[in-house]
């Protein structure tokens, strides 16, 4: 037989198994709401370095859209310099009297091709283009309002393309936080 337990222990017992029980529940139930909250702190923090971010690329969306319209308007005023190199050419062709015109030998078409391309010409390296040799090289001669127009053609792409490099470098300068 089992030997019984005085009623008051068993109350005593109980009495501190249920206090026991709720301070377990208190515990867990405050380390619960600890990570709730830390949980939130952290959401919090995340949100506002996203916002941060966000308003970041929103700022640097409007000075590269300013850029851009700097650029073109750069760009618009450049036009009327090219037209006014386009203008010459063709004046040149009109008061040039026919007898002080030139005729540029094709190599020199391959050479100034190759020179607009930053290449070197095929069998240049083993020696001199010789015109009308049979060779690779070989090109019909350029008359000197052709070889204008092509000279001026290729100084404005340049000036475009240095625009463009330009514009992008001052662009690079912004967003890196520089000057421009």
């Amino acid at each position: 037989m089992l030997p019984t337990i005085p009623a008051g222990i068993t109350e005593a017992l109980g009495r501190w198994a249920l206090i026991a029980l709720i301070g377990t529940l208190l515990f867990f139930g405050g380390w619960r709401i600890g990570v709730e909250r830390t949980e939130k702190a952290q959401a919090e923090k995340l949100l506002d370095v996203t916002l941060a971010y966000a308003e970041r690329i929103v700022e640097l969306q409007g000075v590269g859209e300013s850029l851009t319209a700097e650029n073109a308007t750069l760009r618009a005023a450049q036009a009327p310099k090219e037209r006014i190199v386009t203008r010459e050419v063709l004046r040149y062709v009109e008061v040039t009297p026919p007898d002080r015109r030139v005729v540029l030998p094709g190599t020199w078409r391959v050479r100034h091709d190759a020179a607009a391309a930053g290449t070197v010409p095929e069998g240049s390296a083993t020696g001199p283009l010789a015109d009308g040799a049979g060779g690779t090289h070989e090109a019909a001669p350029v008359p000197d309002n052709v070889a204008l127009e092509t000279v001026g053609d290729n100084y404005r792409t340049c000036r475009e393309t240095e625009a463009k490099l330009e514009g992008w470098q001052r662009r690079q300068r912004v967003l890196a936080g520089a000057k421009p």
